[in-house]
């Protein structure tokens, strides 16, 4: 579906009591990692720019790195592969914007940045306990979506240029996103996630291609199992979806378990389908926070 007009008015930042605790965490664990290069910061608002940067770059692909299968397979064979595609770029850059705002506003957006240079190597926008509703975006009948389109400042790329873009590449992404935010839905009513006792869910974990091989995805979501372990009552469970099976297999390394595979071809209308091509598989992943 096509984004509203924005009105403006402000969604403050998160200031729930799980973010502002993970905040104060935060903050106490920055140079936890100093030993690896790293340094691990909150990223605010006035960090967007370069935090898109990272976040475009990495799920667009690079001449280093594979591009992230669900955003390759939504804008079609024309532009498979193709990561320095302008088109490509800007239509990346508005949903890892839309993302970061999500967190920004309801979360907490976790920065990995070389500690000599200080140049930003990963991003993981994260939803507390509670928020993974802030990520549903199947209806505009929700007020956060108005809020985000605001922060967010324009409509879709394909929206305002349709003619740059192959036919429904919007469409094709929002299919598997409901999708997926059904699964999760469902899962969040379950002992899987925590039920009651809820569930931290990263949204988004990018690596600049840059960085890759760096250990900075180790480093960020140990960083979130701390915070889960550590902040509001336990037990608590961190979730994520990889997108690829190289990713889901780093995160069976840092011990996440593969609770469904989601079969890409299962879920997308075939009216979809451009020359019958199929959506990526999915999978859904949790580990306690517990565990070390």
């Amino acid at each position: 579906g096509n984004t509203p007009m924005s009105f403006h008015f402000c969604a403050t930042p998160s200031t729930d009591e799980h973010t502002a605790r993970a905040a104060e965490m935060l903050e106490s664990i920055r140079f936890s990692h100093k030993h690896k290069g790293h340094e691990i910061v909150r990223l605010l608002p006035a960090h967007r720019g370069e935090a898109v940067d990272v976040m475009a770059s990495s799920f667009a692909g690079s001449a280093l790195a594979d591009p992230e299968p669900i955003f390759n397979w939504a804008l079609g064979k024309p532009l498979y592969g193709k990561w320095d595609d302008p088109a490509r770029l800007r239509w990346t850059r508005w949903y890892m914007t839309w993302c970061f705002e999500t967190c920004v506003a309801y979360g907490l957006v976790i920065g990995v940045r070389d500690a000599v240079s200080s140049q930003l190597m990963s991003v993981t926008a994260l939803l507390p306990p509670g928020r993974s509703r802030f990520a549903d975006t199947r209806s505009w009948h929700k007020t956060h979506m108005w809020r985000l389109s605001a922060r967010v400042g324009s409509m879709p790329p394909d929206v305002l240029s349709p003619s740059a873009f192959p036919p429904n590449a919007g469409p094709r992404l929002e299919a598997i996103s409901a999708h997926l935010i059904s699964k999760h839905e469902k899962l969040s009513e379950t002992a899987v996630l925590g039920a009651a006792a809820g569930h931290w869910f990263v949204y988004v974990q990018a690596v600049s291609p840059s960085f890759q091989g760096r250990g900075c995805t180790r480093t960020a979501l140990e960083s979130v199992s701390k915070l889960a372990r550590e902040v509001g009552e336990a037990p608590k469970v961190c979730y994520l979806e990889a997108g690829s099976e190289r990713n889901m297999r780093v995160y069976a390394r840092l011990g996440y378990e593969i609770i469904e595979q989601v079969v890409g071809e299962s879920v997308v209308d075939p009216k979809l389908l451009i020359d019958g091509d199929t959506p990526p598989n999915v999978w859904l992943m949790a580990r306690p926070a517990s565990s070390s």
